[in-house]
């Protein structure tokens, strides 16, 4: 399938971007954006799409990734980008003099969408509980790995972290000339059918009247995290 349009999501863990592609994926027309470029997910492709290199799989990623109508949506993090950029550089003898024209030769008429969370806190600790329980969408059969257990100290550093890597985003669309549709997740999550007409403008699409906009995952909302949400905040008052 040769590609008509193209477009990447860029994020940070539990900003809302799952919710944002499973949106998109489900109006039929806009791709199914995936994560399909994370290391782990590359492995268990090889195997699923039964090719040898990280070149056949680009490809079997790009039919993956597309809707009929050949356009194609993918999710990428900050954290991996470099070895995205890298795996892309050796299936090419062309030479680039930005990420952006590198991004630009392999993904036609591609756009940028950028989604963030107002809320690091609330988003450090959802973090944490999805990885130690292993749960990271609403609506998973899979049972927790272990219980979840109040760290200050992780939390605190995925906040950090949180915040370097949104720094590190705005730093290389800066860099790349890149402007963004930028998505606040707390706008997504209260105006979501506003915010997904934005969307479907910026890649050009009309969405049929009769088509619901429908996610895919539910919101992930519990006691726990609005238990650690209050303890954190608390007890980072009195460490400082």
């Amino acid at each position: 399938m040769k590609i008509k349009s193209s477009y990447l999501v860029c994020a940070t863990p539990r900003s809302g971007s799952s919710y944002l592609c499973g949106l998109l994926a489900n109006t039929k027309i806009a791709g199914n954006p995936e994560e399909y470029y994370w290391k782990d997910n590359i492995l268990d492709g090889y195997k699923k799409w039964k090719v040898n290199d990280f070149a056949g799989y680009f490809k079997k990623s790009l039919e993956a990734g597309s809707t009929y109508n050949r356009v194609f949506g993918a999710k990428i993090m900050w954290g991996y980008i470099d070895d995205f950029i890298q795996r892309l550089k050796k299936i090419t003898r062309s030479n680039f003099s930005s990420d952006k024209l590198l991004f630009e030769f392999y993904f036609p008429n591609l756009k940028f969408i950028y989604i963030w969370r107002k809320d690091f806190v609330a988003q450090a600790v959802s973090w944490t509980i999805a990885s130690q329980t292993g749960i990271w969408f609403s609506g998973s059969n899979n049972k927790p790995d272990k219980k979840p257990k109040y760290n200050f100290q992780i939390i605190n550093n995925l906040v950090k972290e949180i915040k370097t890597h949104n720094k590190a985003w705005n730093d290389w669309f800066t860099e790349n000339q890149i402007t963004p549709l930028k998505i606040k997740y707390e706008d997504l999550d209260i105006h979501t059918n506003k915010v997904m007409i934005g969307v479907m403008n910026l890649l050009d699409l009309d969405l049929p009247s009769d088509t619901a906009i429908k996610a895919s995952y539910k919101r992930q909302t519990d006691s726990i995290k609005k238990e650690w949400t209050q303890r954190f905040l608390s007890e980072q008052k009195t460490s400082y």
